[in-house]
C-alpha cells in the first residue's frame, strides 16, 4: 500500500500501477460489451427497438452515436480521472493496492453507485 506524506499524498515511488491499468482496461473491456449489445439491438438481432419518443427524429448513424457516445465527458474523462487521481494519490482502501484476499466487492458495488450517482448529477446538469 502507498505510504502518505504530509500533505495526504502517495510517494510516487511506492504507488504500482498495475492495478490501475487493470481497472481502466476493464472498463474498456466493458465499453466493447456496451457497444456490441447495442449493434445488436440497433441491427435488430435481439428483437425489435420501440421508440422512446413519439415524433420520428432524424435517422440514427450507429457509427456517430457510438463516436457521441465514447467522446462523452462524464463517461470516460470522469471515471478515468477518478481512477487514475485516487489511484496514483494513494486514496484507495489499502486492499485495493493488493491482489491477496480476493475482491471486496461491496466496495466494488459503492464505487460503481457513487460514480452512476455522479453521472446522473452530470447529466441532469446538461438538461
Amino acid at each position: 500500500h502507498p505510504v502518505l506524506g504530509d500533505y495526504f499524498v502517495a510517494d510516487p515511488r511506492t504507488v504500482k500501477p498495475l492495478g490501475l491499468s487493470l481497472g481502466l482496461l476493464a472498463v474498456a473491456v466493458g465499453q466493447v460489451f456496451v457497444l456490441v449489445y447495442h449493434f445488436l439491438r440497433f441491427n435488430g438481432y435481439l428483437g425489435a427497438m420501440k421508440p422512446v419518443q413519439a415524433k420520428a427524429r432524424e435517422r440514427y448513424n450507429f457509427v456517430h452515436g457510438m463516436a457521441s457516445h465514447l467522446a462523452q465527458p462524464e463517461g470516460f474523462g470522469l471515471i478515468g480521472g477518478y481512477l487514475i487521481g485516487t489511484w496514483m494519490l494513494g486514496w484507495m482502501p489499502s486492499s485495493y493496492y493488493s491482489f491477496a484476499g480476493g475482491i471486496h466487492w461491496r466496495y466494488v458495488i459503492a464505487q460503481l453507485l457513487l460514480q452512476d450517482f455522479i453521472q446522473a448529477v452530470m447529466h441532469y446538469g446538461d438538461h
